[in-house]
């Protein structure tokens, strides 16, 4: 994982399974940027739903699977040099929840050009004693 919201630390994943309601591929993230500079790295988009998140354990951690889009028509472009990640993002409060790296690869934008937007395995993962 890249980064989390504030709000999936306090509350948990359950929030952005509560709250996001886009899945994307966005180019050289930076937690601190504000939505707008975010929103303008996105290169793919998909509506999601909580129907889309998948929670299960994995020993004494928590495995959360969110569901990937096919075949979304790009409106960007992606150069090898790019640091694509996938997230998972609410639109309404504008909140970015999580952000995780993915392989990087050139995408293109031409016409009839689809992308995958894969799916994403987040663990929570319990404290170890010191």
């Amino acid at each position: 994982m890249l980064f989390t919201s504030s709000d999936v630390k306090r509350y948990g994943p359950q929030k952005a399974a509560d709250d996001c309601n886009q899945i994307c591929l966005v180019l050289n993230p930076v937690k601190a940027e504000p939505w707008a500079t975010f929103q303008s790295k996105i290169i793919a988009q998909s509506s999601i739903s909580i129907a889309d998140f998948n929670f299960s354990a994995e020993g004494e951690s928590l495995v959360v699977t969110v569901s990937g889009k096919s075949n979304i028509d790009p409106s960007g472009e992606a150069a090898d040099t790019d640091d694509l990640c996938v997230a998972i993002i609410d639109t309404v409060a504008q909140k970015v929840h999580i952000v995780q790296d993915v392989v990087d690869r050139v995408i293109t934008n031409e016409t009839d050009d689809t992308v995958n937007i894969p799916a994403m395995r987040i663990v929570f993962s319990e404290l170890e004693a010191a």
